[in-house]
């Protein structure tokens, strides 16, 4: 337990605390954020993002981690296939638990890319293959692109006040928004790569900063509309109960397919810690395309923001608890 709680404060409060107060202000005042202004700068926000992500990609770091395609499999098939098949199989016998807006909010969780940074970060910690979590994490967020919305296109018609959901127009545009600024990028990699390195932190910054911007507007138009009309505390708390529970699920399989493949221990990490984590970044950006005109999007964004927190405390202790085991281990 104090495990726990020193891993929760340890937690800087620059973007999972922050994400409740924007909630919170967007209750309060839901027509500035519902407004053109708020929305045309997250856009240009993003496209800013992906571009310093692309930046920060080297190629030769890329085309080296393709010999490692064992890992690169399990990886990419528990982030897009386990992780939605195991969201459909609990839906089967739960369905009655949450509304139709939830589950595809859940659902969406289950198909998004795996998160960059902390994916890194943590893998780093634990003490696994650095070089291969920069590649998992980075082509996962490529890959997304068009995967994401296929798998959505099978549920969303239907499901949500949307009538006009074009698979071909929602990756055309997270082409645009996502793809082009990173290819941009890469492209600048040689000139300004050692330079975003030595200042990633402000990075950092200015993508949560986007984030919070996009979740402020977000909700303004949900509270706008009154969609959290009736939506009771039990249900969120559930909610998080099921993030944490799924979290596991995938982990627990991705261990089981990493025992199978007899994969040594540095890559079991990187498999379990890229393979379980889900990206806020990806999930505020493609949110703005697959959801488009939306105005329940705040109950569709409650799940991956929950899952966001959650897997952040728990695994920087599974993280910190892999460095202890392997300090014991040392000779």
């Amino acid at each position: 337990m104090k495990t726990v709680i020193a891993t929760i404060a340890s937690i800087r409060p620059n973007i999972v605390w922050f994400l409740g107060l924007m909630i919170f202000l967007a209750y309060l005042s839901p027509q500035f954020g519902a407004s053109s202004v708020v929305g045309l700068a997250s856009g240009v926000g993003f496209f800013i993002v992906f571009f310093c992500y692309g930046v920060g990609m080297s190629p030769a770091i890329l085309w080296n981690g393709l010999t490692n395609w064992k890992l690169h499999a399990v990886t990419q098939v528990t982030t897009f296939l386990i992780f939605p098949v195991i969201v459909l199989i609990v839906r089967y016998f739960f369905a009655s638990c949450f509304t139709e807006e939830v589950w595809l909010g859940i659902f969406y969780v289950a198909v998004l890319p795996s998160t960059v940074s902390s994916s890194v970060v943590m893998v780093s910690i634990a003490g696994g293959n650095i070089s291969a979590a920069i590649f998992n994490a980075s082509i996962s967020g490529i890959v997304g692109v068009f995967v994401t919305p296929i798998w959505m296109s099978l549920f969303i018609v239907g499901a949500v006040d949307t009538d006009n959901f074009s698979v071909i127009n929602v990756i055309r545009d997270l082409v645009i928004l996502i793809i082009l600024p990173l290819v941009f990028g890469m492209c600048c990699n040689k000139r300004f790569g050692n330079w975003l390195t030595a200042n990633r932190k402000y990075l950092r910054y200015f993508d949560q900063s986007v984030i919070l911007l996009v979740v402020y507007a977000s909700f303004s138009k949900s509270f706008s509309s009154n969609t959290f009309d009736g939506f009771a505390i039990s249900q969120l708390t559930f909610i998080c109960v099921g993030m944490v529970l799924l979290f596991f699920c995938v982990y627990g399989t991705t261990l089981i397919c990493c025992k199978i493949m007899r994969f040594n221990n540095t890559d079991t990490i990187t498999a379990l810690f890229c393979g379980s984590k889900k990206s806020l970044v990806h999930g505020i950006t493609m949110s703005k395309i697959i959801f488009a005109g939306m105005t329940n999007i705040g109950v569709l964004l409650l799940p991956i923001m929950l899952y966001h927190a959650l897997q952040l405390i728990v695994v920087s202790i599974i993280a910190k608890h892999f460095a202890a085991t392997s300090k014991k281990n040392m000779p």
